[in-house]
């Protein structure tokens, strides 16, 4: 029998805070490795990122190496039940924000477009739906960004291979991801 979708966040949050440091720290490092080998990335010239937060991929080296690429990168502000992305400079940029997740300062440019978004998860499966923590921001902004922009970003996940369940709820306005980054390869 399928978990509801709070059973599963509340098991898949669970699992992944469970993780040793030590073997985290060497799974963060095998998938920033494989992102930043990923041709999108490679071609991508402008960068949705998200700030990572507890016990979520480490997405700081991500963050750093493209701004030293030269890469346009831009991170989401929480504004009531949406999402903004705001481009950033570096760390200098960034604030703590809604749930104590750092998010771009006041005085940061809005951006509008976006070669490729790199995105949170709790949990994905096998098909790439995605169980985000239950707000929906990420499946109305990237609705509304296909809407304004008539296509949508490349759109990749980071995760560990132990989020990846055989089969998850999913619903017609959850947005997949077009591939999922793990330590164990990518789907």
């Amino acid at each position: 029998m399928l978990l509801t979708k709070k059973e599963y966040r509340v098991q898949l949050r669970r699992d992944r805070d469970k993780i040793p440091l030590p073997q985290k720290a060497v799974w963060d490092r095998k998938i920033t490795e494989t992102l930043l080998e990923d041709a999108d990335y490679q071609r991508a010239e402008s960068l949705f990122l998200y700030a990572s937060f507890g016990s979520e991929v480490d997405t700081w080296s991500i963050l750093e190496q493209a701004l030293v690429a030269g890469k346009q990168v831009a991170l989401p502000r929480v504004e009531g039940k949406e999402i903004r992305f705001y481009s950033i400079k570096g760390r200098q940029d960034l604030q703590t924000g809604t749930w104590g997740i750092m998010e771009p300062r006041a005085h940061c440019r809005p951006a509008e477009q976006a070669d490729l978004m790199i995105m949170p998860g709790l949990g994905f499966d096998e098909a790439r739906h995605r169980l985000g923590y239950g707000g929906g921001y990420y499946d109305r902004y990237l609705a509304a960004y296909e809407a304004r922009e008539g296509k949508l970003p490349a759109t990749c996940a980071a995760a560990y291979a132990l989020q990846i369940c055989p089969c998850l709820p999913a619903e017609a306005t959850d947005m997949r991801p077009d591939r999922i980054v793990t330590e164990a390869g990518i789907i």
